[in-house]
């Protein structure tokens, strides 16, 4: 029976409507017509629910128009059918249905245990930490899988399921494949040249030389350097002009620059050490 839930709180007049053959108490704060207008939005069904038939907000919630702006239409019945909703206090479906406006569906939480009883009842949440996936694979380590979709979220996937989905999928579309002795391009498919992919034999040779062509699309070779003939400062690039230093390159080559600017630059260096510290 309703109303139940301020038996024990300040006492609110509540009035009493008769419309559907049915007779609804509500809060005398809520004008009549607006009550009837509430109650018209509503489809009754059979499993207790009452569905909202108006227009709902970006998360599936009803909507509706109450002193001037829009408000869910759960807490619209919650109001009309239990009073004012306490402050700060949010309003929960027992029944898991955005739609739904019964008042006995409804409770009023704070938002500490709002929040919890969302997570909960949340697969996501049960689904980010669980250890296992239904076929009892563990979700760690290289079995793991984490797949962002369009909309931001991340989801954990298992690797071995997957390829067992792959692999009975590739099957499907391409039937008698097993029974090659051959690829399509003539190569035997024997034991040193064949391989498993998504459970059927794959050819090694084949294998490879894609994966060549498509090493070779991704880095294509870079044009040869043309001949030095100047360093950055432009003094000429000839033997007569090159310095090379005591200690080569880790690989062995000679490290070798123009002499003018080796010069040049062990000169600045004596200045300098000779300008700070009056000696060489």
């Amino acid at each position: 029976m309703l109303p139940t839930q301020h038996e024990q709180e300040a006492p609110i007049t509540y009035l009493t409507l008769q419309i559907f053959g049915r007779e609804f108490p509500y809060w005398n704060g809520i004008p009549a017509s607006r009550f009837v207008l509430f109650l018209e939005r509503i489809k009754f069904e059979e499993s207790g629910c009452w569905t909202w038939l108006a227009g709902k907000n970006t998360g599936g919630y009803g909507a509706f128009s109450w002193n001037g702006r829009n408000i869910p239409a759960h807490c619209f019945s919650w109001m009309a059918f239990y009073g004012p909703i306490d402050p700060g206090n949010q309003i929960h479906h027992k029944c898991v249905n955005p739609t739904c406006v019964n008042p006995e569906h409804l409770l009023s939480l704070t938002p500490a245990v709002h929040l919890l009883e969302h997570t909960q009842r949340n697969p996501v949440y049960h689904q980010k930490r669980a250890e296992f996936c239904k076929a009892g694979h563990p979700l760690s380590g290289d079995n793991l899988v984490i797949k962002r979709s369009s909309d931001g979220y991340e989801h954990r996937r298992c690797r071995t399921c997957l390829r067992d989905w792959q692999s009975a999928d590739y099957r499907r579309k391409h039937p008698g494949r097993d029974e090659r002795t051959h690829c399509r391009k003539g190569h035997a498919l024997t034991t040193e040249n064949a391989y498993e992919w998504l459970g059927v034999k794959a050819c090694r040779i084949c294998h490879n030389a894609a994966c060549a062509r498509s090493y070779a699309k991704q880095h294509p070779p870079k044009p040869p350097k043309p001949p030095r003939t100047h360093c950055i400062n432009g003094h000429e690039w000839i033997p007569a002009n090159l310095y090379t230093f005591p200690k080569p390159y880790p690989n062995g080559a000679p490290r070798v620059a123009c002499a003018i600017c080796h010069r040049d630059g062990q000169n600045k260096s004596y200045l300098a050490r000779k300008a700070r510290y009056g000696k060489t």
